[in-house]
C-alpha cells in the first residue's frame, strides 16, 4: 500500500499541467465574465446609490424650499392680518371722528334753536307784559292814551328799569 502511495513525478506533472490548464480555461471562460458581471453589478449598485444620494440632497432642498415658502406665506399672511386692525382701527377712528362730529353739529343746532325759542319767548312775554302793563295802566289813570306810546313807555322801562320819579 505504500507503494501506492509514492509520488510519481509524471502523474505530478500531468495533474500540474492539467491544474494549470483547468485554472487558465476557468479564468479565461469564467472568472472573466463573472468578474465582469460583478463589476457591472458593482458599478450599477454605485450608480443607484449616488441616484439614491442626489435625490435625498434633492429632496433636503425642496424640503428647504418648501419651508421657506410657508415661512415667507406666514409672514405675509401675518402682515396681511395687521394691515386689516390696522385699517379697521383706522376706519373705526374715522366712524368715531364723524359720529362726533355730527353729534356736535347737531348739539350747535339745538342751542341755535333753543336760543331762538328763548328769544322768541322772551319777546312773546315782553309784549303780553306791554298788554298786560297798558291795561293796568289805563285802569289806574282811567284814561286811554295811545297804544304806540304805551308800548314805547313800557319797553323803555323794561330795558332800563323803573326810574323814581
Amino acid at each position: 500500500m505504500l507503494e501506492n502511495l509514492a509520488i510519481n513525478p509524471t502523474h505530478l506533472f500531468v495533474q500540474a499541467a492539467g491544474f494549470l490548464l483547468l485554472f487558465f480555461l476557468l479564468s479565461k471562460f469564467f472568472f472573466g465574465p463573472i468578474g465582469q458581471v460583478l463589476d457591472e453589478r458593482e458599478h450599477r449598485v454605485k450608480e443607484k446609490m449616488d441616484e439614491a444620494e442626489r435625490n435625498s440632497l434633492e429632496m433636503q432642498k425642496m424640503r428647504d424650499e418648501y419651508q421657506q415658502r410657508i415661512g415667507s406665506i406666514e409672514t405675509e399672511t401675518r402682515d396681511r392680518i395687521q394691515q386689516a386692525m390696522k385699517e379697521a382701527l383706522s376706519a373705526k377712528d374715522e366712524l368715531l371722528e364723524n359720529a362726533k362730529n355730527e353729534a356736535e353739529r347737531l348739539m350747535d343746532r339745538s342751542r341755535e334753536e333753543i336760543s331762538l325759542e328763548k328769544k322768541k319767548s322772551l319777546m312773546e312775554l315782553r309784549d303780553k307784559v306791554a298788554d298786560l302793563a297798558i291795561l293796568a295802566a289805563e285802569k289806574l289813570i282811567e284814561k286811554s292814551i295811545d297804544d304806540k306810546a304805551h308800548r314805547d313807555l313800557i319797553d323803555d322801562i323794561i330795558e332800563h328799569g323803573v326810574k323814581p320819579v
